[in-house]
Order: C-alpha cells, then sequence, then structure tokens
C-alpha cells in the first residue's frame, strides 16, 4: 500500500496521530501489518532510534570521536552480527533521504521524524559526499557476509562519512 492510505488507515482504524501514522507510514514500506504491529508496541522503533542515535553523533565528532565509536559499535555487532545488515538498512535509509531532499522532493523521504536534522544535513553536504557515503554503506553491507574485520569496515566507514568544514584539517592531517 502507498503511504497515505497507511497513514489513513493507522489514524482512522487505530487511532494514531497524525505524527506517528505518518512516521509509521513512510517506514514500513508499503506493509500495513508491519505499521500495526509497530503502533501497537512502541518500544519496537526503539532499535532504529538508537542507530540514527549513532549515526547522528558520528556525524558531530571528529576522527578520535568516530573512531571511539566504531570500536563501540563493532563490539555490538561482534556479538550479534546478524544485526549488522538492520544498521546499514537505517544508516542507508538516512542517506537516500538527503539525496532525496538534494533532488528536491523532500516530501519522500522515509525518517520524517528526522526532517529539521536531515534538511540541514542536506544543505551541508554536496551530491558527491552523498553518494560516496551511499556507496560506502552498501560496500559494507556487502562484506558483512565476508567475514570481514568489523572493526576495521567501521573505521573504514568513518573515515568515509562527511566532515564538517571546522574539522577538514583534522582528516587531512590522518591521510
Amino acid at each position: 500500500l502507498p503511504a497515505p492510505a497507511i497513514e489513513a488507515k493507522l489514524r482512522e482504524e487505530w487511532g494514531a496521530s497524525p505524527e506517528r501514522a505518518r512516521l509509521l507510514g513512510r517506514l514500513c514500506a508499503g506493509s500495513l501489518g508491519w505499521a500495526v504491529s509497530f503502533l501497537r508496541e512502541e518500544k519496537l522503533l526503539e532499535p532504529r532510534a538508537q542507530r540514527l542515535e549513532m549515526l547522528k553523533r558520528a556525524l558531530g565528532e571528529g576522527l578520535e570521536g568516530r573512531f571511539s565509536l566504531a570500536a563501540e559499535l563493532a563490539m555490538r555487532l561482534g556479538r550479534q552480527r546478524e544485526l549488522a545488515p538492520e544498521w546499514f538498512d537505517t544508516w542507508l535509509s538516512w542517506w537516500r533521504d538527503l539525496l532525496v531532499i538534494k533532488g528536491g522532493t523532500p516530501d519522500a523521504i522515509v525518517n520524517v521524524d528526522e526532517e529539521a536534522i536531515l534538511a540541514e544535513q542536506a544543505r551541508a553536504c554536496s551530491l558527491r559526499e552523498i553518494v560516496a557515503v551511499i556507496d560506502s554503506l552498501q560496500a559494507a553491507k556487502e562484506s558483512i557476509d565476508s567475514n570481514v574485520n568489523i572493526r576495521l569496515m567501521l573505521e573504514t566507514l568513518m573515515l568515509d562519512l562527511p566532515i564538517s568544514k571546522g574539522r577538514k584539517e583534522e582528516k587531512e592531517a590522518l591521510v
């Protein structure tokens, strides 16, 4: 089902707030059953929030902070490697949203609860940077199945994330 139809059903039949219906309508990828399940159990969205929070933290950090986050995430995924695709899919949805905003169609974003942050970041990133991160995330996701060193892969990924103008010198000194 299209997102607007799911949003309407969630509001009309299950009493969802407009904001919650809009978010679940976008996140569910057309599955009304998924949306209803997540509406009934709000805690099901907590892992998504944690994954997005770590990404936002990484984007605000310098290299030292990013490497620390990579170590933290590597430890987490080392114990539960099967969760890695979910991490990468969530992060890919963020970068896809940035691409959509850059393309002039902000109504098509998925992470509507992060719309203001996404708009700000889309202004700060070039199209080339966004596409490069998407490529890196897809490569990282594919490498999980080939027994890759997770920490090294995540550290490389952290280097590929855009760095704010004030921190570019730090990255250039490293490479």
